[in-house]
């Protein structure tokens, strides 16, 4: 066997084994950090699962938790006054004024429900939202309503916000409408309706959580009702 090299190969090793020792590799190994061959496969993959499942449980049961706290049974007939209420203010701020009398019909809401069931009974969630159809000559005196409104809701302090209108093929295709809010959180809306896109004042109020002593409703006159 030729005899091992000594001098300047001896040194360019040492030289390399140093150079080796200070890369990333190295240092994690330093750290206490398990080799990559080593760590378990699909970890951070579960617990990413995990977190998503968690969030997404805790967006639902935030939605049911939606009315806050529990309220009295006259709380929410005078929440549902307050509401009605809001929405003939408008109906009266409308210039040039309709020449029919206001009349309100009762929409039910969808989303103010208690999907896990937390409550308890004589406990219930409402949403009050009414709606009126005031009528208009033509298409340029909704627009001018509708700008006369808005210079109205702005006069006192309210901030309103523009809706777009709906597109061709669209129900009350071309015809813009503005949405408000009022002191007690009420949504205020002049715009096509949904469906039938004829021109609507629509007063949506808050979801309530309320005591349900009597089974209290209101009717679809706006009225309230046992």
């Amino acid at each position: 066997m030729p005899p091992r090299p000594t001098g300047d190969f001896d040194r360019l090793h040492a030289d390399n084994a140093a150079v080796a020792a200070s890369r990333p590799e190295s240092r994690e190994a330093s750290w206490g950090r398990r080799p990559h061959h080593q760590r378990p496969v699909g970890g951070n993959r579960h617990i990413h699962r995990a977190r998503l499942a968690f969030i997404g449980f805790t967006a639902k049961a935030c939605e049911s938790f939606e009315g806050g706290p529990l309220r009295s049974a006259s709380a929410f007939r005078l929440h549902i006054e307050n509401t009605k209420q809001a929405g003939e203010d408008a109906y009266a701020q409308l210039s040039p004024a309709s020449l029919t009398a206001p009349y309100a019909e009762k929409e039910d809401s969808t989303s103010c429900v208690d999907d896990f069931g937390f409550d308890e009974e004589g406990v219930t969630r409402d949403r009050p939202i009414y709606t009126w159809s005031p009528p208009f000559t033509s298409r340029a005196d909704y627009r001018t309503v509708v700008a006369n409104l808005k210079a109205a809701w702005q006069s006192q302090g309210r901030k309103v916000t523009d809706v777009r209108a709906p597109a061709k093929g669209e129900p009350g295709k071309g015809l813009p409408g503005i949405t408000t809010k009022d002191d007690h959180g009420t949504e205020l809306s002049l715009q096509p309706a949904y469906y039938s896109g004829n021109p609507e004042i629509r007063a949506e109020g808050t979801c309530i959580r309320h005591r349900d002593e009597y089974s209290y409703d209101y009717d679809k006159d706006g009225e309230p009702g046992w």
